[in-house]
C-alpha cells in the first residue's frame, strides 16, 4: 500500500530469519531491518510498514509473546530525490481486493465497468476486464462467505434461528455416506417460521401456490416455496426449502413437513394450485389424496399455443376457464368444440376441476386461477439463487421480515375496518349492486335478478347459486 500511495516500486532484496531489506529502484534506496521474529509467523503477520519518503515508521505489534516482538527500522537510507515509478505491487489482485470490499458491500450488483472507473479514478490503478472480474469475485467471496464452508456453518445458524424465532419449525436431511465418515452430506432443508406459521392460521384462507427455482452457479440445488394470499390479497410466505433438484421425491418430503406444521392430514380438504411441475401432481395425491390441486390457466395456455395459436384459441380458453357454473362451462366448451373440435379434444383431456373455476371445491373460497404469489415471490429470490446457502436462507428470512412489516404499514394507513384491497373490492361490489333487483323469499333466503340471470342467495348458510 506504501508503494502505491507513494508511486515508488518497493522489492525485497533480502531476507533472512532476523533481518527483512526493501530496496526502491527509483533514484534512492530505502532499507529497513526488523528485531527477531519467530520464523512460522516471519510471512504471515509480522506488520512492518514503510512511511512516507523519509520512511517514518509505524511500528506492528506482532504478539505479546516471548519470541513475539514488534518490527524496527534499524537503518534506513531517505530517498527524497527519488522521482518514483511504476511498481508491481499496483498489479497484485490481492491490493484491489480489499479497495473493492467497501464498494460491494454497499452495491453488490456493481458493473465490471464501474470498478475499473472507480479504480482509475480514486487508486489510479488501470488494470484490465479480466484482472477486474477476478478482483470483484474474489471480494465478494469475501463478503458472502465460502460456498463449501457454510455448509459446516448451517446447524449453527439453524440454532441460532430458532433460538430468535420461537415456534420456528427447521428440518434436515443428510447423506449418511460411509461409516468410517465424521461428517455427513448435505442434502435438504426445510424451514417453516413461526410467526409466518401463526400469521397464516390466523388469516383462514386454506389456498397455497407451490412453485420451484433452480439456484444459479456456483450454488446448486433448488428452492421449493409454499405461498399464500394475505388479507390484502398479496403475496404470503409461508415456507421454504432448499433441496437437491426438483423432483417427487423432494416435493413428497417438502409436503410431509408442510402438512405437520399447518396440521394437515391426509383427509384434509386444503386447496393447491402449482404449474404442474416434474413430480408435484403424484406428490400431492399421494400425501394429501383429498385437496384441491388446481393448475394454472397461464401454463397450460403456454402448453395450448403449441398446437393452437391466436387469440381466438386464447379467448375460448379463457372464456371456458372462468365462467362460475356448470351449465355457462358447457355451453363455453360447445362453442370452443364448434370453433375447432382437435383444440376441444385436447383440452378435454384435463380434468375441469383442475382448471375450470365452475368445478372448483375445497375449503378455499377463491377465484384464483394463476400461480402469481408463487411467480412474484421467485421473482424476488432472484438475487438469492446464487449465494452460498447460509447467505440465501438469510436473504430468505430477511425479505419475510420486510414483507410483512410493509404490509402492516399499509394496512394501518386505511380508515375502515378492510384491508385497501378489500375496501376497493367492495366499492365495485357496491357499485354493481345497484344494478340488481332483491326479493326477499322468507327466513333469509333472496332471490336476486341482474341483466340477464336470477340466482338464490341463502344467507343463513351463505351459499349462492352463481357461485361468483
Amino acid at each position: 500500500m506504501h508503494a502505491i500511495e507513494t508511486r515508488r516500486k518497493l522489492v525485497f532484496v533480502k531476507n533472512d530469519k532476523r533481518r527483512m531489506r526493501v530496496k526502491c529502484e527509483g533514484l534512492c534506496t530505502n532499507s529497513k531491518s526488523g528485531e527477531k521474529v519467530s520464523q512460522s509467523e516471519l510471512s504471515k503477520k509480522t506488520k512492518c510498514d514503510v512511511g512516507p519518503s523519509n520512511l517514518s515508521v509505524k511500528y506492528g505489534v506482532v504478539g505479546k509473546s516471548k519470541d513475539k516482538v514488534s518490527c524496527q527500522i534499524k537503518k534506513a537510507d531517505n530517498g527524497e530525490s527519488c522521482s518514483g515509478k511504476s511498481n508491481k505491487w499496483a498489479k497484485r489482485e490481492l491490493y484491489i481486493v480489499y479497495k473493492l470490499v467497501p464498494q460491494i458491500q454497499k452495491n453488490p450488483k456493481i458493473p465490471i465497468k464501474a470498478v475499473i472507473s472507480y479504480l482509475e479514478t480514486y487508486t489510479e490503478l488501470i488494470i484490465n476486464e479480466h484482472k477486474a472480474y477476478g478482483a470483484v469475485r474474489r471480494a465478494t467471496k469475501m463478503i458472502q462467505g465460502d460456498y463449501k464452508s457454510q455448509y459446516a456453518e448451517l446447524r449453527d445458524y439453524v440454532c441460532e434461528l430458532k433460538r430468535c424465532n420461537a415456534d420456528t419449525t427447521v428440518k434436515f436431511d443428510v447423506e449418511l455416506g460411509t461409516l468410517k465418515s465424521e461428517t455427513r452430506v448435505f442434502k435438504r432443508i426445510y424451514i417453516c417460521l413461526g410467526t409466518l406459521k401463526k400469521g397464516f392460521k390466523a388469516i383462514g384462507r386454506d389456498l397455497l401456490g407451490l412453485d420451484g427455482a433452480f439456484m444459479k452457479q456456483p450454488a446448486t440445488g433448488c428452492i421449493l416455496s409454499a405461498v399464500g394470499v394475505d388479507s390484502n390479497n398479496g403475496i404470503y410466505p409461508v415456507s421454504y426449502a432448499i433441496v437437491e433438484q426438483e423432483c417427487g421425491s423432494s416435493w413428497t418430503w417438502f409436503l410431509e413437513c408442510l402438512g405437520q406444521d399447518l396440521d394437515l392430514s391426509t383427509k384434509s380438504n386444503f386447496t393447491f394450485i402449482s404449474d404442474r411441475q416434474k413430480g408435484l401432481i403424484q406428490a400431492v395425491t399421494n400425501v394429501f389424496p383429498c385437496v384441491g390441486h388446481r393448475h394454472c390457466l397461464r401454463h397450460i395456455h403456454g402448453n395450448m399455443k403449441g398446437d393452437f395459436r391466436g387469440i381466438a384459441y386464447k379467448n375460448h380458453f379463457w372464456r371456458c376457464a372462468s365462467v362460475t357454473t356448470i351449465l355457462k362451462f358447457d355451453q363455453a366448451m360447445q362453442q370452443l368444440k364448434e370453433f375447432d373440435n382437435e383444440a376441444f379434444i385436447w383440452l378435454a383431456k384435463i380434468l375441469a376441476h383442475q382448471w375450470a373455476m365452475s368445478h372448483f371445491i375445497g375449503r378455499a373460497v377463491s377465484d384464483v386461477l394463476l400461480s402469481n404469489t408463487c411467480e412474484c415471490f421467485n421473482r424476488w429470490l432472484v438475487d438469492a439463487r446464487d449465494k452460498p446457502i447460509v447467505t440465501a436462507l438469510e436473504y430468505i428470512r430477511e425479505y419475510c421480515m420486510k414483507r410483512i412489516v410493509n404490509v402492516k404499514i399499509n394496512i394501518s394507513k386505511t380508515n375502515g375496518p378492510l384491508t385497501p384491497a378489500a375496501t376497493k373490492l367492495f366499492e365495485k361490489i357496491k357499485s354493481e349492486a345497484h344494478q340488481c333487483i332483491i326479493l326477499w323469499g322468507g327466513n333469509q333466503r333472496y332471490q336476486v335478478s341482474g341483466k340477464v340471470n336470477q340466482y338464490v342467495v341463502d344467507m343463513e348458510t351463505r351459499s349462492y347459486a352463481c357461485r361468483k
